[in-house]
């Protein structure tokens, strides 16, 4: 090949996102632009002519102002044009089954103020709607200084796992919360798999959910790695003629290898934490914006079930999926401190790790046992547990310790801090922009390298926490349990100002209006 031909494939795969991203993907990938055979570089001829004869669809982006239009009521009118259309659909499905009744939704057509108006959801009082119905006044509560006004319709679409039990599906479903608060018209594309575990969320944001997106923006919360898939196999065109924000975590030091890829077919990048921040300057500073996430828990609700496990002893609480790699989180290292802190003849301590995907991965979860040993005091909780009761679970335990190697933001810590549990943690990565001195007890750690075989696109560093340090604040917690009671209400605190609905609103709403500006695009009257 000649050397010409090689800067023509480079530019070619550059600047085409659905080519990048399935070289950003390959395994063959030589020096981020070659390859490593000639097979490779006909293989791509291939794929290049395929996809410029491939008729794709492209989702066009439809202008605010027609739904503005479709949604607004005159002063003489009691139901707007979106009723009328949702009262005849209704009707076709009232004789239907529950599942496809409930699927009925023009939500996604709506902004806040107009859902909260519409006479359609107050007509049709189910068990589904009055759930929606009082997320929705939930939303209606938050009173922003900044809030978009009544007569302006802004449109927003995130794409991700919203149905999911899954700290991503988190960040959608709180994003979520924080546009339709401000009054944005929010369209969520879900891409879970039927193998992830199904939120207790799930219905009320199926309401907004669509299958091509119509919005101006798109907001990926998601990896780089997922959002090259999507590009390259599943839906290469979800972005086309859209300013495309990636709000991506990522957990090591280093982004992986190839990152520029799918970067460079992004506008923007928002970072949830400082850590993350500093990850994606290194290589777009001119793309990388500073956006914390919305944190809120759920009500706990009594569980007889938790009640019975923890009454009586002093509980250490760990909760971590199995898919994010006990490598990274840490669960063996977090046994042996604990079993080096409280010898087996301490009867009225015991460790909970409240777990899920364990029967996806039976290697790690056989490590897991293995470092157990016959200990009783340690107990798994693979199982399923609605919001109210992971709550419950966080408030009524007495130490929420997490010894992890690396974390992009954390959820669950700042969610124990929220509800006044006591926090032990390594004092690296992410949780570092809530987990300080005056909020949390801090793990000493040193840094190492990340081996292959122990993250997936491993390069970077990350923290080895010292556990005979974690053991012995473990045990100092336990001995004198008053002892943090400041750092407990300092961190409660630090939660709700830095990350509360109002914080985060306002600096998402400070970006977008600033992409609208720079866009021309209209906020529609």
């Amino acid at each position: 090949m000649t050397p010409m031909f090689f800067y023509l494939i480079r530019d070619i795969v550059e600047n085409d996102a659905s080519l990048s991203s399935k070289y950003y993907l390959r395994k063959d990938l030589h020096d981020q632009y070659g390859f490593s055979s000639a097979n490779s570089y006909f293989q791509f001829i291939m794929e290049f002519i395929i996809a410029r004869q491939a008729n794709m669809p492209r989702p066009p982006v439809i202008p605010d102002k027609f739904f503005a239009h479709i949604s607004r009521k005159n002063s003489s009118e009691e139901i707007n044009f979106l009723d009328l259309v949702a009262d005849n659909i209704y009707k076709t499905y009232n004789g239907a089954d529950r599942q496809a009744r409930s699927n009925i939704s023009i939500s996604h057509l709506m902004n806040l103020r107009s859902i909260q108006s519409s006479r359609w959801l107050n007509k049709h009082d189910t068990s589904q709607s009055q759930a929606f119905a009082r997320y929705i006044q939930n939303l209606s509560t938050e009173k922003f200084k900044n809030q978009i006004s009544d007569g302006n319709f802004c449109s927003v679409c995130i794409a991700g796992f919203h149905r999911s039990v899954l700290g991503l599906g988190e960040d959608a479903r709180r994003l979520a919360d924080v546009l339709l608060a401000l009054n944005y018209r929010v369209e969520l594309i879900d891409f879970s798999s039927n193998l992830f575990p199904v939120s207790d969320e799930a219905d009320i944001y199926e309401a907004f959910r669509v299958n091509r997106p119509t919005a101006p923006i798109i907001i990926f919360c998601m990896p780089l790695a997922e959002i090259a898939r999507l590009w390259a196999f599943t839906y290469p065109n979800i972005s086309a003629g859209r300013y495309v924000i990636a709000y991506s975590p990522w957990e090591l030091s280093e982004l992986p290898l190839g990152s520029h890829f799918i970067l460079k077919h992004c506008d923007e990048v928002w970072c949830s934490t400082q850590y993350q921040y500093d990850m994606y300057a290194a290589i777009c500073k001119e793309k990388a914006y500073l956006v914390p996430l919305y944190v809120r828990s759920a009500d706990p609700q009594c569980s007889d079930f938790i009640k019975n496990l923890l009454s009586d002893k002093f509980n250490f609480l760990f909760a971590f999926d199995f898919n994010s790699r006990i490598e990274r989180k840490n669960p063996l290292g977090l046994v042996w401190a604990f079993r080096c802190a409280f010898p087996q003849n301490n009867r009225d301590v015991q460790l909970v790790l409240k777990t899920i995907n364990a029967t996806s991965n039976l290697r790690a979860l056989e490590d897991l046992n293995h470092a157990i040993g016959n200990d009783d005091r340690i107990i798994i909780i693979d199982r399923d547990l609605t919001s109210f009761e992971m709550a419950y679970l966080i408030r009524e335990s007495d130490v929420f310790v997490s010894l992890h190697r690396a974390e992009g933001f954390g959820r669950l810590l700042a969610e124990a801090m929220l509800l006044r549990t006591l926090v032990i943690c390594t004092d690296y990565s992410g949780s570092k922009d809530y987990a300080v001195p005056d909020t949390a007890v801090l793990t000493r750690y040193w840094l190492k390298s990340v081996e292959p075989h122990e993250y997936p696109s491993a390069i970077g560093e990350w923290a080895e926490p010292d556990l005979h340090h974690a053991a012995f604040l473990m045990n100092k917690t336990y001995s004198n349990p008053k002892i943090h009671a400041d750092k407990i209400d300092a961190a409660h605190r630090l939660v709700f100002d830095k990350f509360g609905i109002k914080t985060v609103a306002n600096i998402v709403k400070h970006r977008l209006d600033t992409i609208y500006d720079q866009k021309n695009y209209t906020k529609d009257k």
